[in-house]
């Protein structure tokens, strides 16, 4: 499944980080995959359009209570080195779910700061639903497609 990598990042985000252009809010997810290492979610905007966020290289990702027909709240993308700080008091953050159960907080702490200094080229991405559930993943590649009827 492994795309060829954009030049230029192909999407726009928020000061916060939330992913832009995506049609995201209160869309149906239609499907997500992993298949090695490259991971895809697809969804459809309002208006019909074909959205789908491709992920290469993960390095690692979590997914937390995904249920059938779930709905897609927001998409945040950030530059490893860049997550806020402040991501690290919500436990659906990306640092937090990832992490989770696995690491002291001090530890998870140390973990993503050698991930930081190690692979700075990395992207982190916090996937939220309505109504519950979670996903979070760290990649090398990120690319937005847009396909309008």
């Amino acid at each position: 499944m492994r795309f060829s990598p954009v030049e230029k990042l192909n999407f726009g985000t928020s000061d916060s980080g939330l992913l832009l252009d995506s049609f995201v809010h209160d869309r149906v997810l239609e499907l997500f995959c992993i298949e090695k290492s490259d991971g895809r979610l697809e969804w459809r905007s309002a208006g019909g359009a074909h959205m789908a966020l491709l992920l290469g290289g993960i390095e690692l990702y979590k997914v937390r209570d995904l249920r059938d027909g779930a709905i897609l709240s927001e998409i945040y993308v950030w530059p490893v080195v860049a997550v806020p700080e402040s991501s690290w008091f919500v436990p659906d953050s990306v640092w937090g779910l990832i992490f989770e159960n696995d690491y002291s907080g001090r530890d998870a702490k140390s973990a993503v700061a050698g991930l930081q200094k190690s692979r700075p080229d990395l992207w982190a991405v916090q996937v939220g639903f309505c109504y519950g559930g979670a996903m979070a993943f760290v990649c090398e590649e990120l690319n937005l497609v847009k396909r309008f009827p």
